[in-house]
């Protein structure tokens, strides 16, 4: 489960976004993959392993 929050101010005329998340909230393993070698999960279907989290700033012109 992922979450995210966006806060956009209205000073800046909605030119500004201001984002907060969390990849993989409950820090739930990947599904095995027995033919993925020493990885044991599909990297190109999932991230490696383990909470994330991130800030994130937008300007639009």
């Amino acid at each position: 489960m992922d979450l995210q929050g966006r806060w956009t101010p209205g000073m800046f005329d909605d030119r500004v976004t201001i984002a907060l998340g969390i990849n993989n909230v409950t820090d739930e393993d990947p599904p095995g993959c027995f033919t993925c070698g020493l990885n044991n999960f599909d990297p190109t279907t999932y991230d490696a392993p383990g909470r994330f989290g991130y800030i994130r700033f937008s300007y639009r012109q």
